[in-house]
């Protein structure tokens, strides 16, 4: 009875709609957000009292110049990673989107499967300098082994700016590794809801398979592409179990979710965690602004 009443009242079905998102961001955002301030304020705390408060631990936080450099650290990562692994994801499913194979999506989850502390002490064995086999791989063919778990620019001719660390470039192939066959697999079903009719006309008008793929197909996905990708964004910002498995607290390469780790948990420094954490969401609203 109720949705019958909904569907012949858009309006109350609207209204509704409303209200139920206004109690869902008060519950998960609002509120716990409203506690992480007001214990900042406070002088004490749930684990004791703090030196500072307020306006000082704001300023002890940005002074710390560990902690911007670990939200830019992630802001980097997050764009570079997402837009690499996107871009290969969709030339990888042009050449898989005629195959129209049904075991092809679970094979693209088999990697989500593992926890991913796993699947980060895998790839730390996999680059060890001395005994992995990826540097036993490019000895064997002619190839100086690489130093894949230090600091050492790739690049040393270049500014310090433009040429990445191997730390970076080992954090960036684990992550890839991890998230490419679903980003592929979700492409995948995002072209399926692509109607045949329209493919079909289009290959009868003479239109190749590339030009049927990127000129329609994705157009006509775009919408599912663009949430697809900022999901992706969203969690590479976030990494955390790959770059705490190979570095731990290595100030270097420590990224946005282990800095506030490292100060939550051994540093036992909670208000400054919380600013930090607060700066974080911040720095990823402004960024895709």
């Amino acid at each position: 009875m109720t949705t019958s009443r909904l569907s012949r009242h858009p309006l109350a079905a609207q209204n509704t709609a409303l209200v139920l998102g206004a109690i869902f961001i008060v519950v998960l955002f609002v509120a716990p957000l409203w506690v992480g301030v007001t214990s900042v304020l406070k002088a004490g705390g749930p684990y004791g009292s703090y030196p500072t408060q307020g306006r000082n631990v704001l300023h002890a936080v940005l002074q710390d110049p560990r902690n911007l450099a670990s939200v830019g650290r992630s802001l980097t990562f997050a764009s570079i990673s997402a837009t690499a692994q996107f871009c290969v994801s969709l030339m990888l499913a042009r050449l898989l989107f005629y195959a129209r194979r049904s075991w092809l999506l679970p094979v693209c989850l088999v990697p989500l499967a593992l926890p991913p502390i796993a699947t980060a002490m895998m790839w730390k064995a996999l680059f060890d300098y001395q005994s992995g086999p990826v540097n036993i791989i490019l000895t064997t063919v002619g190839l100086n082994p690489a130093p894949w778990l230090s600091t050492v620019r790739v690049f040393p001719s270049l500014n310090v700016a433009l040429s990445p660390n191997w730390a970076q470039i080992s954090v960036l192939l684990t992550d890839t590794w991890a998230w490419l066959p679903f980003l592929v697999g979700a492409e995948l079903l995002a072209f399926a809801r692509v109607p045949q009719h329209f493919i079909e006309s289009a290959t009868l008008e003479g239109a190749t398979d590339g030009v049927v793929f990127w000129k329609l197909v994705c157009p006509l996905s775009w919408p599912y592409l663009v949430i697809l990708f900022f999901i992706r964004f969203l969690d590479s910002y976030r990494t955390f179990d790959t770059v705490w498995a190979f570095f731990g607290r290595l100030s270097a390469v420590e990224h946005f979710s282990a800095r506030v780790y490292s100060m939550g948990y051994f540093e036992r420094d909670y208000r400054s965690s919380i600013i930090l954490v607060a700066i974080g969401v911040i720095a990823i609203h402004c960024c895709p602004n």
